[in-house]
């Protein structure tokens, strides 16, 4: 099926997609695809229409509301920036026991609606193993990744540390005590839904100078503020499902993967610690390790042009 020919902006009216070319695509704009088991799957596209196709995955929490604030700068590098809610996040439509893995087949559906053969992806935080299966499954279809401050495996108990706490323990409760931080999880999805300046506050103090500097930032701050509110608007059911996602199996293994991967991580890091990008680096066969001295978890802000610059090489 394909999608509607009109996109929806988050208040529900309809707004036209800017023609092909090189001006500035709306920011924000929502279009869905009907997917083939019946769900629907939201995304958003910035830059320039004409751009290189370059499909990003949100981290955890987040939506297709998570982008480099200034879509000039995504437009002057060429790059047209497609970012999709997960399953369960945004307008998205929820899928129950989904797997790291099955995301390549909604990719893959994507960019056929969209005419796109082949296409690079980009992986920010929690949304590192999500671009990996892309790589893994699609390997004709994916030219290029790049994970910034990327999670890696949680299989073992080292895997966390130097991970800031509360990070650190809702990945183990959501292994080890389900029926502990399940409902702790969607009590404070809806406070936070409501007050997204919480969220910042809370986390603000938590972080290295390098992120808090970012987050001073009002154009910042403002994007993840409404991409929480975003992400959370079906409650804790995106949050909960990449949780189980992310601390079980991913599907598929590193050695899979011959495409290559550039692996940006920054020493400051507390959210997700540099060795989790350590090790994709030494555990993919094509990997650029690239770590920022000095870069913390949203290193992504002050390295945008380049990065992308990198992943469309």
């Amino acid at each position: 099926m394909r999608p509607s020919t009109k996109t929806l902006d988050d208040q529900g009216s309809t707004r036209r997609m800017g023609r092909c070319g090189t001006d500035a695509i709306g920011a924000g704009a929502k279009s869905l695809v009907h997917l083939k088991d019946g769900r629907r799957l939201a995304y958003a596209v910035y830059g320039a229409a004409e751009g290189i196709p370059v499909i990003a995955m949100h981290g955890l929490p987040g939506s297709r509301l998570q982008y480099y604030p200034d879509d000039a700068i995504t437009a002057a590098a060429g790059v047209r920036l497609i970012v999709p809610d997960r399953p369960g996040y945004g307008w998205s439509d929820p899928l129950s026991e989904r797997r790291v893995v099955d995301w390549a087949t909604d990719m893959a559906t994507l960019a056929d609606t969209l005419k796109i053969r082949r296409f690079r992806v980009l992986g920010l935080s929690g949304g590192g193993p999500y671009a990996l299966a892309c790589a893994a499954i699609l390997p004709d279809r994916v030219i290029r990744v790049s994970l910034v401050s990327a999670l890696g495996p949680l299989d073992t108990p080292e895997s966390t540390v130097g991970m800031m706490l509360p990070n650190r323990l809702v990945l183990r409760l959501a292994r080890s005590a389900p029926a502990v931080v399940r409902p702790a999880l969607w009590v404070t999805s809806a406070l936070l839904r409501r007050l997204p300046r919480l969220y910042l506050r809370g986390l603000t103090p938590q972080v290295s100078k390098a992120d808090q500097d970012v987050l001073l930032d009002d154009a910042v701050a403002t994007m993840l503020r409404n991409d929480l509110a975003q992400a959370l608007r079906q409650g804790a059911a995106g949050v909960w499902s990449d949780l189980n996602a992310l601390t079980a199996p991913w599907g598929f293994e590193m050695d899979q993967i011959d495409t290559p991967v550039d692996v940006w991580h920054g020493d400051t890091d507390r959210i997700v610690p540099q060795q989790m990008g350590y090790f994709l680096s030494q555990a993919l066969p094509q990997a650029r390790w690239k770590p920022v001295s000095g870069g913390g978890h949203f290193m992504v802000v002050p390295r945008w042009h380049g990065i992308l610059k990198a992943l469309c090489e």
